[in-house]
């Protein structure tokens, strides 16, 4: 059975560091063309301008990383998806004991 290739996926990195410079950017971006908009009673143009810069700032700050896809079945073809299953389970069992007595000393 051989292994078809995964695409990676991609993913923005979210933290509390993150969201500051993002409130930063949101509080320097030029809004005078959404106030502009909005005081012509141009309400679609607004919400249009509005998001155009929302998008920017979000997509500058959260920059898109691509992380790869890890494989479900190994190339171990004895590795049925039941072994891999146990393994994964025996595994958590183990990295907790560990963790217990790593907490205990």
């Amino acid at each position: 059975m051989a292994n078809a290739k995964k695409q990676p996926t991609t993913t923005r990195p979210v933290n509390d560091s993150l969201l500051k410079v993002f409130a930063t950017n949101l509080l320097n971006a030029n809004w005078i063309p959404v106030t502009l908009a909005i005081e012509e009673g141009q309400t679609t143009l607004a919400y249009e301008t509005f998001m155009s810069l929302y998008k920017h700032q979000y997509n500058r700050t959260f920059v898109q990383i691509e992380k790869p896809t890890l494989k479900v079945t190994p190339n171990k073809p004895w590795m049925s998806k039941g072994l891999l299953i146990s393994c994964r389970k025996k595994r958590q069992a183990v990295l907790k004991i560990y963790e217990m007595s790593n907490r205990s000393q």
